[in-house]
Order: structure tokens, then sequence, then C-alpha cells
């Protein structure tokens, strides 16, 4: 009997497994955080009522461009109409701004 007849440990087998699990779902939500809706944190009252200091707001980022995910590159683009609340990067330091 040689080396390469040996079963391979049945460990070995479910930790790559779950290594190549966890890659896919990252790369997954990866992608759809880039190009479909992502998740900002309020750290200030400034839009009181509507939205409270604290509150975690989703995004849903193909209301306004649709990109091609982990590029700049944009495949229609629509301006927001009045009454809309909308997350931006901040030109002067890349802040998330409400």
């Amino acid at each position: 009997m040689s080396l390469l007849d040996l079963p391979a440990h049945p460990l070995r087998i479910k930790r790559k497994g779950w290594l190549l699990l966890v890659l896919f779902f990252g790369s997954l939500v990866l992608l759809i955080r880039t190009a479909i809706v992502d998740w900002s944190w309020i750290p200030t009252g400034a839009m009181n009522p509507t939205i409270v200091e604290g509150d975690i707001v989703l995004n849903n980022k193909l209301a306004y461009d649709l990109r091609i995910p982990l590029t700049p590159w944009k495949v229609f683009r629509r301006n927001p109409e009045r009454g809309e609340i909308a997350v931006f990067q901040s030109p002067e330091n890349s802040t998330k701004l409400v």
C-alpha cells in the first residue's frame, strides 16, 4: 500500500470545506455591499426626528445609479428627487453624509 492510496484525513476535508464556504460567502457579501445594498451608522442627530442618532440606515445603491462591482464605472445614473433621503461621500474627507 503506497502513500497515495491512503484516504485523506476527514478533519482536513472538513476544514477545507469550511474555508471555501467562508471565502464564498465573504466574497458574496463584498459584492452585494459594493453594488446593491450597504449600511450606514448615523453619528449625529442632524435629521431628528426622522433619523435619530445611533440608527443604522440601509442604503439602496441601485436607486440612483448602477455600478459595475468593485469599480467606479457607472452603467446609468438618476438624480434624487425632493423628499428622498440620500447617503453620499463628502468630497473633502470621504466620510458618509446623509
